[in-house]
């Protein structure tokens, strides 16, 4: 059994006149999964539970993974394609958070962070 899913074979039973909204919806919900990772990668949040997210979010972008190729397929995206404009993104926006905030995280010294 392949891995890989062909939207005009699952919609082959459906009437052939609602097929190209139908994929074309199915492409637009894909492509904002791609979105809201992207959006939780960049974002600029405070709290622990949303560091975690953004830090998925940014492994997710930033691994070349099954479940990212994946996704970009059910996007109808090359996922090379997306990567490659993906990272330029992430380089840019994602910053080391400063000194103070990681003393907050963790129970470190000023010494263990220098």
């Amino acid at each position: 059994m392949s891995n890989n899913f062909n939207f005009k074979e699952f919609f082959h039973h459906y009437e052939a006149d609602s097929m190209p909204d139908d994929i074309q919806r199915y492409h637009i919900l894909w492509k904002s999964v791609i979105g809201q990772a992207v959006i939780d990668a960049t974002s600029n949040c405070k709290r622990t539970q949303s560091l975690v997210e953004k830090q998925k979010a940014i492994s997710w972008l930033s691994d070349f993974s099954q479940d990212f190729v994946h996704t970009c397929v059910l996007a109808d995206y090359d996922p090379v394609y997306v990567k490659n404009k993906i990272q330029p993104i992430l380089k840019s926006r994602t910053k080391k958070p400063d000194k103070a905030f990681l003393v907050r995280l963790a129970p470190f010294t000023e010494k263990d962070i220098i």
